[in-house]
């Protein structure tokens, strides 16, 4: 099973929590917000129908922020997206889209006629060290009880994100999000699914 096991929603959320949880962050932190007003989904399996798999290998989903969208699209078996990127974060601007992932950045203008609407930035390589910085920064927190640079909330709220996604996609609604209550409002089918029925001894902290 290894591998295929995040494919089954008694174990994992597929592709959508998978990846989700390494890029979403990014927008979120980006666009200095936490969540979203409503979520819709749609997708299916069918890049291969064949195969043993419960999640969606093909998915879509719309985050509206209210003064924004956040779409996140994935599609299982495919090394080619948009911008010639295999994954990434994409913020489409008026004037210019920024293109984002771990291999680094570049800023892509619009154009009117031939004429850019900005300038062009050539990809800007990733620091090859960031993992070694975060761990660094982590165990120098530990030591002296400050917040690390990328805390425990920035995990816990992209984490979230996904979630929804994945909740979305699974009752076929537009949910409308209660940020207050961290619920979907009156929408039973969707808040049963917010926190998993634990087996056996395993309890939730209340």
């Amino acid at each position: 099973f290894h591998g295929s096991w995040r494919m089954f929603w008694e174990q994992g959320g597929g592709l959508m929590t998978d990846w989700g949880v390494h890029l979403l962050d990014i927008p979120l932190l980006a666009m200095n917000v936490s969540a979203p007003k409503s979520v819709s989904a749609y997708g299916g399996i069918y890049a291969y129908p064949d195969n043993a798999i419960e999640t969606a290998d093909t998915q879509s989903v719309t985050y509206d922020f209210g003064n924004f969208l956040l779409e996140w699209d994935h599609v299982a078996g495919i090394t080619k997206g948009q911008y010639g990127r295999s994954y990434g974060v994409a913020f489409i601007g008026n004037n210019g889209t920024v293109v984002v992932n771990r291999e680094g950045w570049e800023l892509i203008p619009e154009v009117d006629g031939e004429k850019p609407r900005m300038e062009a930035i050539a990809l800007q390589p990733a620091d090859r060290m960031d993992h070694e910085k975060h761990v660094r920064n982590f165990v120098e927190c530990l030591k002296t009880r400050q917040q690390p640079i990328c805390d425990i909330e920035f995990g816990r709220n992209s984490a979230v994100l996904a979630h929804m996604g994945n909740i979305a996609y699974r009752t076929g609604n537009k949910l409308i999000w209660d940020d207050t209550n961290k619920s979907f409002g009156n929408d039973t089918k969707a808040n049963v699914l917010i926190k998993p029925e634990y087996r056996g001894l395993w309890m939730f902290p209340e």
